[in-house]
């Protein structure tokens, strides 16, 4: 027995009074059901409407394929969503082309969403150990947890990681600077593309395409594997060449074990429930003892853009309200 409409809308002797192998009520979850009730089951059982066939000859045809709802209400909504987020950012003028980085667009709990630099690596919790470990965004997939900083997680490990250099942070960020500076000059005054070809002609440096070069540029980038090469070519000098590869390789050994420290304390400040209240909330958030009441978020992946995108760096790593 097929009814059109939801159970609500008939009443309840209309399930039990029918004897059918199956009792089938057919409704629609993207809009309200407006078949009009009039006097309901006496109209039924009226002798023009009964259809008696026993299981015999009955015939249910393909009829018309209709809309896909996911397709075209939600996918759509989300696709026009997106975009319009991302003409947003990257609409963002006034942003100098070191402050800029590529991203992926991920979508998370709630409809929010959040960018990801794929230059960078990103924490990401082991949901049965809580082990966290960083990973590249291409590595991401749905359904995996990241923790993030409230703010951006990476200024804290840049904070941890000065910490662990002391008196001497400051003076190795600043001859770090010194090609940075330059790298930055030369762009601006001669464009990427041809900075560029002549990185890669006059001076053999395959790698040094506009995509590195951009990146090269990031607050992010420590110790280009060409930075040897780069140095040369913008013209510092041998003691000057020693003092910046030495405070690369400083910085980057801090770097790596400030994460190392942040991962491991936070893995003790985690609630051992934590798949439960994720599954529950979507999300999760705490304040960490750790770190001077650091704030930080948890949020699982539903889905990462294909896309890159090229956004102001101060913008990775925070929620986005959808």
């Amino acid at each position: 027995v097929i009814f059109l409409g939801t159970p609500g809308y008939f009443d309840s002797k209309f399930s039990t009074v029918f004897y059918g192998k199956q009792t089938i009520f057919v409704g629609y979850s993207c809009f309200a059901n407006r078949l009009v009730k009039k006097k309901s089951f006496s109209d039924l059982i009226n002798s023009n409407h009964i259809i008696n066939t026993i299981y015999k000859n009955v015939n249910i045809d393909k009829g018309f394929a209709g809309l896909d709802f996911n397709e075209t209400f939600v996918k759509g909504r989300i696709k026009k969503s997106e975009e319009s987020l991302i003409n947003q950012f990257e609409s963002i003028t006034n942003i100098s082309l070191g402050e800029n980085v590529e991203v992926k667009l991920a979508t998370i709990s709630n409809d929010n969403y959040i960018f990801l630099p794929i230059r960078q690596k990103v924490n990401v919790i082991d949901r049965d150990s809580l082990k966290i470990s960083q990973e590249t965004v291409k590595d991401l997939s749905a359904g995996d947890l990241l923790i993030f900083r409230d703010h951006n997680a990476s200024s804290l490990i840049r904070e941890e990681a000065d910490n662990i250099m002391g008196v001497n942070a400051e003076r190795y960020r600043e001859s770090l600077e010194k090609w940075k500076r330059r790298l930055r000059h030369n762009v601006k005054g001669k464009g990427i593309d041809r900075v560029s070809k002549i990185l890669r002609r006059s001076y053999k440096i395959s790698v040094a395409t506009e995509y590195n070069i951009k990146n090269w540029m990031s607050n992010n980038s420590i110790r280009p594997s060409c930075l040897d090469e780069l140095l040369q070519a913008f013209k510092f000098n041998p003691e000057e060449i020693n003092e910046i590869l030495s405070a690369a390789s400083e910085i980057r050994s801090a770097h790596i074990s400030a994460g190392h420290h942040i991962s491991r304390s936070l893995m003790n400040e985690l609630d051992k429930h934590l798949e439960n209240v994720v599954n529950e909330n979507g999300f999760y958030t705490f304040e960490s003892k750790e770190f001077k009441g650091a704030c930080f978020n948890i949020e699982e992946i539903k889905s990462i853009s294909n896309e890159i995108y090229f956004i102001p760096e101060n913008e990775i790593l925070k929620i986005i309200k959808g």
